[in-house]
């Protein structure tokens, strides 16, 4: 994907963490902007948290890499102009490089974040974008972001969303309790057999004989059917300035789970890329 046409023609784009090989661009033209808005760059273990820093002072005071844009119109401009005609600046977070690879861009009007705009163009990407897309609609809005628009854009798909603004949650290897009760109020339905569940059913399928030993520990009774994100991990969640923590990036969700999946993956999550946990720890 072409970064450029997503942005304003002739914005000025300052690049974190280069211009070579970019992973958040920016529009900021002041340095209030450019340090609100260069909080988009990621960063979770100490050492990350550090080099975080660096980066948006740098850029907050305008050292680093620049481009001005020669592209002829701004994709995103022209998919969400009917959602948010005070539009003023936008922030690309480019996706990790691989199969499923994303960009997310934060949109801007001239104090605060009103949306967020998401992109896939690979095959896989597209997939997922579309599963976010499924779960969004059938999500209730407390629990994370409302779909506000979605369809085909170039050679891919797009996603607007309403924005959760406030901070990540600092990763722990024990979830905070408000987490906690984040994943009990996903939406269940009523308890069913193991034989009959389509959470059991799912990994029978997928997984085979090497998964059957777990589900008959499990089969002593029955267990409710869940929503669950697929991707918990304390940077897909968002505490507001009310307290209350929601989830984003829905895009590995299913409507048709076993319960306490989302748990174990956070804990799991946390323990490897946060604290280097050996492999023998996830028994």
């Amino acid at each position: 994907m072409n970064m450029k046409e997503f942005f304003p023609p002739d914005a000025k784009i300052r690049c974190i963490p280069d211009k070579i090989n970019p992973r958040v661009l920016l529009m900021g033209s002041t340095l209030k902007n450019r340090w609100k808005e260069s909080a988009l760059f990621p960063g979770f273990r100490q050492t990350a948290r550090i080099y975080r820093l660096m980066m948006r002072l740098k850029v907050t005071i305008g050292i680093g890499n620049t481009i001005v844009n020669d592209a002829q119109q701004s994709l995103v401009k022209g998919f969400v102009s009917d959602l948010f005609p005070d539009l003023c600046s936008m922030v690309g977070l480019i996706g990790t490089s691989g199969p499923t690879q994303k960009l997310t861009i934060e949109l801007w009007d001239k104090h605060r974040v009103i949306g967020y705009f998401k992109f896939a163009e690979k095959p896989a990407a597209r997939l997922r974008l579309q599963q976010e897309q499924n779960i969004l609609t059938s999500l209730p809005e407390r629990l994370g972001p409302k779909s506000l628009k979605f369809g085909n854009l170039q050679e891919g798909l797009a996603l607007v969303t309403t924005p959760l603004v406030g901070q990540r949650v600092f990763p722990s290897v024990a979830p905070p309790q408000k987490v906690l009760q984040l994943i009990r109020s996903f939406p269940q339905s009523k308890p069913q057999p193991m034989e009959q569940h389509p959470g059991c059913q799912m990994f029978s399928q997928t997984y085979g004989g090497e998964v059957e030993h777990w589900l008959r520990a499990l089969a002593d009774r029955e267990w409710p059917v869940v929503f669950q994100h697929g991707d918990f991990a304390p940077w897909n969640l968002i505490q507001t300035s009310t307290g209350m923590i929601n989830a984003i990036d829905w895009e590995y969700g299913n409507k048709e789970q076993l319960p306490f999946l989302d748990l174990a993956y956070y804990i799991l999550q946390v323990g490897f890329f946060i604290f280097h946990w050996p492999a023998s720890n996830a028994k």
